[in-house]
């Protein structure tokens, strides 16, 4: 499948009546080469996360993994998602907390 196939069909589980059956398929394009497919991965989780936090609760670590990005990008949706996880329950985005807060107090590490 192409980069532009695959983003179509992830356009297409913004459904929500789809979310809890795709959570472990979107999880997985976190690995994908592509930075728009990992990007738009990261966003979905975060809407997925804030009606099913639990269910994404495995792909957090990997999420948070993107903070360290040397893409902007990757670093905001990762914040954004996280930030939306943990609305929907903060004990799962809990230890990120201090990783996410290090964007606010630091002058030097900007989100985007």
């Amino acid at each position: 499948m192409t980069e532009s196939e695959l983003y179509k069909e992830l356009g297409v589980l913004t459904k929500k009546e789809t979310w809890k059956d795709s959570i472990t398929y979107v999880s997985s394009l976190l690995n994908h080469d592509s930075l728009k497919i990992q990007a738009k991965a990261i966003w979905l989780l975060g809407e997925m996360g804030l009606l099913y936090p639990l269910a994404v609760q495995d792909a957090a670590n990997l999420i948070a993994s993107f903070l360290d990005s040397p893409v902007p990008l990757l670093r905001m949706r990762a914040v954004t998602a996280l930030g939306r996880i943990g609305r929907g329950s903060y004990p799962v985005i809990e230890p990120y907390w201090t990783a996410l807060f290090r964007f606010a107090a630091d002058e030097e590490a900007k989100v985007s």
